[in-house]
C-alpha cells in the first residue's frame, strides 16, 4: 500500500519560518547537507574493498564445503561445484581449499566488482542529484519541537501534500537498527552464491528512507526532487529553493516560547501573502508533556 498522507509538517527556528513565508519558497537538500553522519550521499563507500569481497567470497565457499550442512541454491553454477567438491572430498583441508579457490575465485571477483563500480557510479550520480525536502506528520511532535522548532520557540508550518502541490509525492521513513549501506560485503557475497540478486538502481530511494530507530519519534516523511548539479560547484551549494502557492500553507503553529517579536511578524506576513492561512498557539495541557493549540484571530 503505497504512503498517503494530506499534509505535512515543517519545524523550524523563527528565523527560517520568516525566510520559507518571505521567499514562499523551501529549501531542499542534497543528503550530504544533512547533520546526520549516517545519512548515505554521494561520499558514501560499501564496506568492503576487491580484496576483501574476494576474501568474503572464499569463506563462503569454505563454509560450503566442510559445514555441518550440504550446500543449498544448486541451481548456481558456482553452489553446484562447490557441492560437488564436497561430495568428492576434494580437499583435504581448510588451509588447502583456501588456497586452490584464491586462484578459482579471483577471476569471478574481478568481474563481479566492474558490476559493482557501474552500480556505484549510478549512485553516486544519483546522490548528486537528489533533493530532499523533510518533514514530519503532526504539529504537535514534541521532539520534534526541541530538536528542530528552536526548543518550542519556533515555528511548525502545515503545508498541503500530494497531486497537485509542490510536495506531490512524500514517503514515509522507517527506522531500524542497522544503518543503511549502498551495497555491503554480506549482499554481494550472497549476489555471488546466488541468495541474492544483484542490486539494482531502482532501490536507490529506498535507501533515502531508513533512519535510526532512535529516531523514530520525529516520525518524518521525505519529498525528493532532482537537480543536475555543476560538477565543479561548491558542494555546500547543492541545494534548491522550491516555490510553494500560497493556499497550500495551511496553518502556522507557534511555540509554547515562540517570542511576541517572531510572532507578531510572522502574522504580519500571513495577513499580507497568505490570506486563507491559520494561525495556532500551542498550549501546555495539565499534568501532561503535552501540547494542544489554540487558535488565534489574524483579521
Amino acid at each position: 500500500m503505497a504512503d498517503e498522507i494530506a499534509s505535512l509538517v515543517k519545524f523550524c527556528t523563527a528565523e527560517t519560518g520568516l525566510k520559507v513565508l518571505n521567499s514562499q519558497s523551501l529549501r531542499w537538500s542534497a543528503p550530504h547537507l544533512f547533520n546526520d553522519p549516517f545519512e548515505l550521499s554521494h561520499k558514501s563507500e560499501p564496506d568492503f574493498t576487491p580484496d576483501t569481497l574476494l576474501k568474503g567470497m572464499i569463506k563462503e565457499a569454505v563454509a560450503m564445503l566442510f559445514g555441518p550442512s550440504d550446500p543449498t541454491g544448486k541451481s548456481n553454477r558456482l553452489v553446484a561445484a562447490v557441492a560437488r567438491w564436497r561430495e568428492e572430498d576434494r580437499f583435504g583441508s581448510e588451509e588447502e581449499a583456501t588456497q586452490v579457490l584464491n586462484q578459482l575465485l579471483s577471476q569471478i571477483a574481478t568481474q563481479q566488482q566492474e558490476g559493482i563500480d557501474t552500480y556505484m557510479s549510478a549512485w553516486r550520480q544519483f546522490s548528486r542529484s537528489l533533493r530532499i525536502c523533510c518533514f514530519s506528520d503532526k504539529p504537535n511532535n514534541m521532539d520534534a519541537w526541541q530538536r528542530y522548532g528552536e526548543n518550542h520557540a519556533g515555528v511548525a508550518l502545515r503545508f498541503s501534500a500530494g497531486d497537485d502541490t509542490a510536495l506531490p509525492n512524500p514517503k514515509r521513513v522507517t527506522y531500524s537498527q542497522v544503518p543503511p549501506l549502498v551495497t555491503s560485503l554480506k549482499q554481494q557475497v550472497a549476489v555471488t552464491y546466488g541468495k541474492e540478486t544483484a542490486p539494482s538502481p531502482d532501490s536507490f530511494l529506498e535507501k533515502m528512507l531508513n533512519k535510526s530507530k532512535s529516531n523514530n519519534v520525529e516520525r518524518e516523511w521525505r519529498c525528493f526532487s532532482s537537480e543536475e548539479p555543476d560538477a565543479m560547484s561548491d558542494e555546500s551549494l547543492w541545494y534548491a529553493n522550491k516555490q510553494f502557492s500560497a493556499p497550500e500553507l495551511k496553518a502556522v503553529y507557534f511555540g509554547l516560547g515562540t517570542s511576541r517579536t517572531d510572532k507578531d511578524n510572522v502574522i504580519k506576513l500571513i495577513k499580507e501573502k497568505y490570506k486563507s492561512t491559520k494561525v495556532y498557539q500551542a498550549v501546555a495541557l495539565p499534568n501532561r508533556y503535552e501540547i494542544d493549540f489554540v487558535q488565534l484571530a489574524t483579521k
